[in-house]
């Protein structure tokens, strides 16, 4: 589970590490990276302490508080990325794109725990 999670945890760190490229290159407002950080905050915070829950986690234990509280954030920044940017916006793609594959990688941790299969 720990080297699985350390995938899921570099998935949510790929999703600042492409706002910051994004940033950088100018594709990204300075206003714009600025929200976007905001909200990732709080994914990245979420992520550290899930990775730290996940390591004491015992088969039959409840999915970790942080866990859902990380999939809440995650749903934010994504829900905030889809009003703030156009459509047609390449930063869109790009985010959208590192933030669904972080979501899904910890839904995975999360179908696993759920199935007991962890």
């Amino acid at each position: 589970m720990t080297t699985f999670d350390a995938s899921a945890l570099a998935s949510v760190q790929m999703v600042a590490t492409t706002e910051t490229a994004l940033s950088s290159t100018g594709v990204l407002t300075p206003t714009q990276a600025l929200a976007i950080r905001q909200r990732l905050r709080p994914v990245i915070e979420c992520g550290e302490r899930s990775t730290t829950a996940l390591i004491v986690w015992q088969p039959g234990q409840a999915i970790p508080p942080d866990l859902l509280a990380l999939s809440a954030a995650m749903g934010a920044l994504l829900q905030d990325v889809v009003a703030m940017l156009p459509d047609d916006s390449p930063a869109k793609l790009s985010l959208l794109s590192v933030i669904a594959t972080a979501q899904a990688a910890w839904a995975d941790i999360v179908r696993m725990i759920v199935g007991g299969q962890a």
